[in-house]
């Protein structure tokens, strides 16, 4: 199971998509690979995010197939990592208005989805929308919700420009509560890490003979 699972998350052109496709199907079948529900819905999700032909098709189908609790928040996790930015500003919302009838299991999805691994660019288009949340009374107060929301929606492009957008923000508000405060340090840590990598790799000598 665990060498189809790489070939799923890295599965990217035409081809490779049309084959999970066919899997989910049930006209290609793997020797040996339980398909069951969560391998689905895996499935479903990759599909939805690299924007497979008939991929929204493939999602309602599942829906009906699996309407169970789990279904619902897999079906919200995969609605969310579909690379359409008018979706996931309605989903981001969500996860921010009370009056949104989700449970917390299902805001989890939707904000698993909207920052998928791997695909960093959501970072970049909701990184103001993250910090104002950061400031809002009602998300601070729920010490659960806080915890969760900026450990997974903080943003990560691996960028000077979002590096300078979190030291600006932690230095702006002094009062953050810990665990606040503590996602922000990780994840600044880790962006100042991975541009260095990348900083690091560009040298012309890193390649000479």
């Amino acid at each position: 199971r665990i060498w189809f699972e790489t070939f799923m998350s890295t599965a990217a052109s035409k081809q490779e998509l049309v084959r999970l496709q066919e899997i989910l199907d049930g006209k290609v079948r793997i020797k040996g690979l339980n398909l069951d529900q969560d391998l689905r819905w895996e499935l479903v999700t990759h599909v939805s995010l690299m924007e497979a032909p008939d991929a929204a098709k493939y999602l309602a189908k599942e829906k009906t197939r699996d309407s169970s609790s789990l279904g619902r928040e897999s079906a919200l996790r995969a609605e969310a990592a579909a690379p359409y930015r008018k979706q996931k500003r309605a989903l981001w919302q969500t996860v921010f208005d009370p009056k949104a009838k989700l449970s917390f299991a299902e805001k989890k999805a939707v904000m698993r989805g909207l920052t998928p691994v791997g695909r960093q660019g959501v970072g970049d288009y909701f990184r103001k929308d993250f910090f104002t949340a950061m400031t809002n009374a009602k998300v601070v107060e729920n010490n659960a919700f806080l915890s969760f929301t900026s450990e997974a929606l903080v943003p990560k492009t691996c960028e000077r420009s979002n590096i300078d957008a979190i030291e600006k923000f932690l230095a702006s508000k002094k009062d953050l509560p810990y665990v606040l405060r503590k996602n922000l340090m990780i994840a600044l840590d880790e962006e100042k890490r991975c541009l260095r990598i990348h900083e690091k790799a560009a040298e012309p000598k890193l390649f000479q003979g």
